[in-house]
């Protein structure tokens, strides 16, 4: 499932997706939109079933 955002605050909005497996949720959040161009930020979050919600949360 795919997810915008900001990922790295640098004013642009970063592509990131949300996959599950059977037990748990995880994120892999792209640090640029150039392919190769950026480090890809990869964190377990959630559970199975759970839906991704991106928002600047302050």
């Amino acid at each position: 499932m795919p997810v915008v955002g900001d990922w790295n605050h640098d004013g642009a909005t970063e592509v990131g997706i949300y996959r599950t497996d059977p037990y748990r949720g995880a994120f892999y959040l792209a640090g640029s939109n150039i392919v190769g161009g950026g480090n890809v930020n990869a964190f377990t979050y959630g559970m199975a079933g759970d839906v991704p919600v991106a928002g600047k949360w302050t």
